[in-house]
């Protein structure tokens, strides 16, 4: 579904992997988290092609070191085989994972991840969230995720 706009918290400007950013860094980061194809867990189509034209100076060279810089920061992740990107803070960005309409937006959008890469990092991370619990399936060769039965419980417990 593609997104009319967006919200980002003032309070990103606390964090310290935001402000330890430069300024070319930060617009790479605020450029792939308003993009409207990011889906709720964070996750969006790598197309540096598309993005080249979103900024006057912006080439090819220049957007692949921003992204590169975000990997090196631990703010995205990339996977250049399945043309993904995962903006890693989105979910806790948002603020909205304790809500169960959007818990399981967020859930449900981890399943069209195809990236194995992606999907393992976002389960951990949305592990911590309280939000699903990891268990191994030797089928899939990989993790599955399963939603809590309270996603708001586990987040203030």
């Amino acid at each position: 579904m593609i997104r009319t706009s967006c919200r980002i918290p003032t309070a990103i400007w606390t964090d310290p992997q935001v402000r330890q950013l430069d300024i070319g860094h930060q617009w790479m980061l605020f450029l792939l988290a308003t993009q409207p194809d990011l889906s709720p867990a964070g996750v969006l189509p790598l197309v540096i092609s598309r993005w080249v034209g979103d900024a006057a100076d912006a080439t090819t060279e220049s957007v692949r070191m921003g992204l590169i810089g975000l990997i090196a920061y631990d703010l995205i992740t990339v996977d250049e085989l399945t043309a993904e990107v995962w903006v890693r803070p989105w979910v806790r960005w948002q603020r909205q994972y304790p809500n169960p309409k959007n818990a399981a937006a967020i859930l449900a959008s981890v399943s069209e991840v195809a990236s194995p890469t992606i999907r393992r990092e976002l389960t951990v991370d949305l592990s911590t969230l309280g939000l699903v619990e990891r268990r191994s399936d030797q089928r899939s060769n990989g993790d599955q995720i399963t939603a809590t039965a309270n996603p708001a419980a586990q987040v203030h417990a």
